[in-house]
C-alpha cells in the first residue's frame, strides 16, 4: 500500500463533493449536461444583443424597437412620437396639392398658383369636333371659381389662368353631354387620361335606338363613328316593334330614335304578323308625340315617312289620300340646295350631292309652319315629271326642344360622304 498521505485524499473528497454538488445544482440549461456557463446568442431577443462581458443579453440600444406610432431620435437616443419636426419626408411624399420644404424636411401647401390647360375636343372616334360648349364650376384654392368657354372651330382648347383646385366640366354639343372632375395642380391636370383623349365625348353619351329596316344602315354608320345604340332588329313578325312603340316608358329611355327605311307603318301597325289589334294605331301616335314632346329626337327614312306623319300631321303632308298617291323620286343624283344656315355652316357650302340607287322613294309635298327645310333641289318622279325645289331633309321642331325629321335619301354605312356629314349633323350640329 503506497502511503500518499492525508492530503491526497482530502483533495479527492473535496473534488467529489464539489462535482456532486454541480450535478444536482438545478435543471440545465445547455440541454441536459449539467453545466449553467450562462446565456449565448441564441437565447437572446429580438431588441436585445448579447454582451460577453457578463455573459447574458442585454438591450440593443443601438436599433430601439419603437412602437407603430413613434419614431427613433438618434440625437436623444430614445423613441418619440411620429410626428412634428420628427416626421421627416421626402419629396415623392407630398400630396398634389403639396410642395417639399427641405428646410424643415416637412410637405407644406402649395402657394395658391394658375395654370392654363391646352387640350382639343373630339368625337367619340377620336376626330376633332369644333366649338364644344365647357362649363367649368368649383372650388379653386383662393375661393369659387366658374368659367364658361368654347372650343375653336378645329377643336382646340386653351383655358387659361384656371387656379389650383377640384373642378366639375360639363361638355356639350348637339345630343351629346358629358360631366366629369377635374384636378389642378402646380403641374397641371391631375389626370391618368391623356388630354388628347380627356376632353373627347364617349359613344354611349346619347342612349339610341334603331329600328332595323331593309334598304337603310344607319347601324352601321353609327358603328363605324364609334356610337353605341340599341337595334330593333327586323324579324319576320313586326311584333317586336310593334310591342316597343306600344311601350311610351321604353321609347322615353332614348335620347334619339332611328327607323329605317323598310320598316312599314301598315306592316307593323296593321299587317297580319305583327298582332296589331284596333287601337295600337292611336296608342303609338300618342307615344311618339310624347316621346318629341318630351325634348327627345326622331328621324325617319323614306318609306318609314308615315312614323313622321301619322304623329305630326301638320309637319309636313306627303300628298296621299283616296284620290291620289305621293310624287316618287326615281334613281338619280341631285346637287340639292342647303337651306338652312346651320347645315350651311356645318358643311362649309351652300350645296352637297345626294345619290339616290333605290326608286320611288317619298316626297313632301307640303311643309308646315313649325317644320324647318334643310334641303331642297328638282327632283325627276318615276312618272318622268320634273317637280323643282322639292324637300328632300325636313325637321319639326317642337317647344320642349324636340325634334322629328324626314329624310328622302339612305344612311349608308359604306358611304363617307353626305351620309356620314347628315348622321353627323343630328348628332353634334342640329
Amino acid at each position: 500500500m503506497n502511503n500518499l498521505g492525508c492530503p491526497y485524499y482530502l483533495y479527492v473528497l473535496i473534488l467529489s463533493i464539489l462535482l456532486v454538488a454541480a450535478g444536482c445544482g438545478g435543471e440545465s440549461t445547455d440541454g441536459g449536461s449539467g453545466w449553467d456557463f450562462g446565456e449565448d446568442e441564441t437565447d437572446c431577443e429580438e431588441d436585445q444583443i448579447y454582451d460577453p462581458n457578463t455573459s447574458s443579453c442585454v438591450d440593443d440600444i443601438s436599433s430601439p424597437q419603437c412602437d407603430d406610432d413613434e419614431i427613433y431620435d438618434a440625437d436623444i437616443g430614445e423613441c418619440v412620437p411620429d410626428g412634428g419636426d420628427n416626421d421627416r419626408v421626402g419629396p415623392d411624399d407630398c400630396e398634389d396639392d403639396e410642395v417639399y420644404d427641405p428646410d424643415t424636411e416637412q410637405c407644406v401647401d402649395a402657394p395658391c398658383g394658375v395654370v392654363t390647360i391646352t387640350a382639343r375636343t373630339c368625337k367619340p372616334d377620336g376626330d376633332d369636333l369644333g366649338e364644344v360648349a365647357l362649363e367649368i364650376e368649383g372650388q379653386g384654392c383662393d375661393g369659387p371659381f366658374s368659367l364658361s368657354t368654347t372650343s375653336g372651330d378645329d377643336g382646340e382648347l386653351e383655358i387659361i389662368d384656371i387656379p389650383h383646385g377640384n373642378y366639375e366640366i360639363t361638355m356639350t354639343k348637339g345630343l351629346f353631354e358629358r360631366q366629369f372632375e377635374l384636378h389642378v395642380n402646380a403641374l397641371g391636370i391631375d389626370t391618368d387620361v391623356d388630354l388628347d383623349e380627356l376632353f373627347c365625348f364617349a359613344g354611349d353619351e346619347v342612349d339610341i335606338a334603331v329600328f332595323e329596316g331593309a334598304y337603310d344602315d344607319a347601324a352601321g354608320l353609327l358603328d363605324s363613328m364609334d356610337v353605341a345604340h340599341d337595334l330593333i332588329a327586323r324579324t319576320s313578325s313586326s311584333s317586336e316593334m310593334l310591342t316597343f312603340l306600344e311601350d311610351g316608358e321604353a321609347l322615353n329611355e332614348y335620347d334619339l330614335i332611328i327607323i329605317e327605311c323598310g320598316v312599314l307603318w301598315n306592316s307593323v301597325l296593321g299587317g297580319s304578323s305583327s298582332g296589331a289589334e284596333p287601337g295600337d294605331a292611336e296608342v303609338v301616335i300618342a307615344n311618339l308625340q310624347d316621346f318629341v314632346g318630351s325634348g327627345n329626337h326622331l328621324i325617319t327614312a323614306d318609306f318609314a315617312y308615315r312614323f313622321f306623319e301619322m304623329p305630326f300631321p301638320e309637319a309636313a303632308s306627303f300628298g296621299e289620300d283616296e284620290d291620289s298617291s305621293s310624287p316618287r323620286g326615281s334613281v338619280q343624283s341631285i346637287m340639292a340646295e342647303v337651306v338652312t344656315d346651320a347645315l350651311s355652316a356645318f358643311l362649309g357650302e351652300s350645296t352637297i350631292g345626294i345619290n339616290y340607287g333605290e326608286a320611288a322613294w317619298y316626297l313632301p309635298v307640303d311643309v308646315g309652319p313649325d317644320s324647318v327645310v334643310h334641303l331642297k333641289g328638282g327632283v325627276e318622279t318615276t312618272d318622268s315629271e320634273i317637280l323643282d325645289d322639292m324637300p328632300l331633309l325636313v325637321t319639326h321642331h317642337d317647344p320642349s326642344g324636340g325634334t322629328a325629321t324626314y329624310q328622302s335619301f339612305h344612311s349608308d354605312s359604306a358611304d363617307d360622304g353626305e351620309s356620314k356629314l347628315m348622321m353627323e349633323f343630328f348628332l353634334f350640329h342640329q
